[in-house]
């Protein structure tokens, strides 16, 4: 079953502001002739747009017969139902494969943890129970 990954508005926000601070130069690196400050700002501009768009067209969570997978972006990570120990719902702010605030906290194997954002976050919770009952929902 698969559940799509939830994105804010803040993130569409980045996109937008990433290129509306790049574009200008870009534009005066061609007025000026400055071939490195427009290559350099293409790349950088280019890079960013394509990572954050694969992260909005691919951002999801599958559980599978075994694990649970997790897609966000260009970004694979395969955790077996065995190695999860906890989920908890969580605002936390830290780095993580989730595009909004609104997260799941995933702790697995020794001490690791991710948190992911879904749509549909109680469905994914009695969904992933149903794989094994060893899992502790916070």
């Amino acid at each position: 079953m698969r559940f799509k990954g939830k994105i804010s508005k803040w993130f569409y926000g980045v996109m937008i502001f990433v290129a509306v601070i790049l574009i200008p130069i870009i534009v005066l690196a061609i007025i000026n002739a400055e071939a490195f400050v427009f290559a350099f700002s293409l790349a950088v501009l280019a890079f960013l747009e394509i990572f954050c768009t694969s992260i909005v067209v691919r951002n999801f969570a599958e559980l599978k017969s075994e694990s649970l997978l997790i897609v966000f972006g260009f970004i694979r990570l395969r955790i077996l139902y065995n190695d999860i120990k906890e989920i908890r719902t969580t605002n936390d702010p830290s780095s993580s494969l989730a595009a909004s605030y609104d997260r799941i906290k995933i702790q697995y194997g020794n001490g690791k943890t991710v948190m992911i954002a879904l749509h549909n976050r109680e469905e994914f919770y009695k969904e992933i129970q149903k794989k094994t009952s060893d899992i502790r929902i916070i």
